[in-house]
């Protein structure tokens, strides 16, 4: 990480711009401060990661549409064994894939009682628990794939790295449900940085320290310059 240390100046200023609540609103981590309870913020946030993809307005619109279905609580909602029948399209979500996640969802709370409770056994290899996620929501379920992704694959997953962020980190922007619980998670976009535990062994931050150089695709996305 110490190659890394010229960037630190332009990272520190980046964070110090956008990392305020003013900018929760535009965002779709706000949907997850909208809940109090843990368990009703993990369900709902994992619904808003997996939704934040396509332009943030529609994402962040569809992601309420879905919730409104579940209201007032979506843990309440799934610990009442309803099917969950709706209408909704997203991108190349379809109803019968959004209704085949909530049973998934039905089927890991009623063996580890939380989203949590799955996480816990991972918690110093967070990669190893984002695949086993992965590997036990599309058991049976493989129209799921597209929309998880496959970390042993090659996929770089970042909607769920998106959504441990904001169960795992708690501040201005992060709501941390389970901060405390887990090792801190490193932001989507700098993944392949990940301090061990969190990435695979073969990971390293040759590409991260590139792009940036080159103002390639990490240093568009720091700078705000490809913001959707």
């Amino acid at each position: 990480m110490s190659s890394l240390r010229p960037y630190k100046p332009l990272l520190e200023a980046l964070y110090a711009r956008y990392h305020q609540p003013l900018y929760r609103s535009l965002d779709p981590v706000e949907i997850v401060w909208g809940y109090t309870h843990p368990e009703d913020q993990a369900i709902a946030g994992l619904w808003a990661a997996l939704f934040a993809w396509g332009r943030r307005s529609v994402a962040i619109q569809k992601t309420h549409a879905l919730l409104q279905s579940l209201a007032p609580s979506p843990y309440a909602y799934l610990r009442t064994g309803q099917v969950l029948r709706i209408s909704l399209r997203h991108r190349t979500w379809k109803p019968e894939t959004i209704t085949r996640l909530w049973e998934k969802l039905q089927e890991l709370y009623g063996r580890c009682g939380s989203l949590a409770g799955f996480f816990r056994p991972y918690r110093e290899s967070l990669w190893e628990g984002v695949a086993a996620f992965q590997a036990e929501m599309t058991k049976g379920a493989p129209e799921l794939r597209r929309h998880l992704g496959d970390l042993r694959a090659g996929s770089a997953s970042k909607r769920l790295w998106l959504w441990l962020r904001w169960m795992i980190r708690k501040d201005a922007i992060d709501p941390g449900p389970w901060a405390g619980t887990f090792f801190r998670c490193p932001a989507p976009h700098s993944a392949r940085c990940a301090p061990t535990g969190m990435g695979p062994p073969n990971w390293d931050c040759r590409r991260f320290r590139a792009e940036l150089a080159s103002g390639g695709p990490a240093h568009r996305s720091l700078s705000g310059d490809n913001a959707q």
